[in-house]
C-alpha cells in the first residue's frame, strides 16, 4: 500500500512530462498478458536470471541464490502485478486534493513534512484504502502466479480451493472454503467501507 502511495505521490508532483512516463511505466504491465508477466519472473529470479547475475558481478554473493519457489518470489511478482491496481485510486484522489490547504498550513507555520502527515496525508487516505480493498480482492482469486513462482507452501486459497476439486474430489470442503473466502471479501469491504465513512467524517 505505501509503495503505491508513495509512487503515485511521485506521480502528482511531477510535471506534465514526468507525470506521463510515470503513469506509463504503472500501466503498462496492464497491457501484457498475466501469464507472460508471470512467466517473465521466473525468468528474471531463476538461478541463471538478472537478479543472480547482478549480485554475482557486484560481488554480493558467490553462487546463485534459489529465489524461485519461494514466499519472496510470490511477493514480488504480485506487487509488480497488484500495484497500478493500487496507484490509480490513490493517485485520484490526490488529483482531488484542496492544495490551499497545504499552503493554509505552511503559512501557520507547519514544515513541508509535517503538512504532508497532517494535511495531505489524511485527506488522501480514501484512495489508499480503496486501492487496499481492491488489490485484497483480486489477490484472493489469483492462481497463475503464485503457481509459478511458488512452492508447496506459497499457495493461495484458489490454489487450494482448485486442488479439493480436481485431485482430491472433495467437493464439501471446496465449498466450505469459498464460503470462507467469500465471508473475507464481505468483511473486508464493510471494514473499508467503514474506513471511508470515517474518512469523509472527519
Amino acid at each position: 500500500g505505501l509503495i503505491g502511495y508513495f509512487y503515485a505521490y511521485a506521480i502528482y508532483r511531477s510535471g506534465p512530462a514526468g507525470r506521463s512516463f510515470l503513469m506509463t511505466c504503472a500501466l503498462l504491465p496492464l497491457w501484457t498478458s498475466l501469464l507472460v508477466r508471470s512467466f517473465a519472473w521466473t525468468v528474471i529470479l531463476r538461478d541463471t536470471g538478472i537478479v543472480n547475475w547482478l549480485l554475482m558481478w557486484v560481488g554480493i554473493v558467490d553462487e546463485p541464490i534459489g529465489m524461485l519457489r519461494t514466499s519472496f518470489a510470490v511477493t514480488v511478482g504480485m506487487i509488480q502485478i497488484l500495484l497500478p491496481f493500487t496507484i490509480l485510486p490513490i493517485f485520484a484522489s490526490m488529483t482531488k486534493f484542496d492544495t490551499t490547504l497545504l499552503l493554509a498550513a505552511r503559512s501557520l507555520g507547519a514544515s513541508p513534512r509535517r503538512s504532508f502527515w497532517l494535511v495531505f496525508f489524511p485527506a488522501t487516505q480514501v484512495g489508499l484504502v480503496a486501492g487496499l480493498m481492491l488489490v485484497f480482492v483480486l489477490s484472493l482469486g489469483y492462481y497463475i502466479t503464485p503457481v509459478l513462482l511458488g512452492g508447496p507452501r506459497d499457495q493461495p486459497v484458489a490454489v487450494l480451493i482448485d486442488a479439493q476439486v480436481t485431485t482430491q474430489l472433495d467437493w464439501g470442503a471446496a465449498g466450505a472454503m469459498s464460503a470462507i473466502v467469500t465471508a473475507a471479501v464481505l468483511l473486508m469491504l464493510a471494514a473499508g467501507w467503514r474506513a471511508i465513512n470515517k474518512i469523509f467524517l472527519v
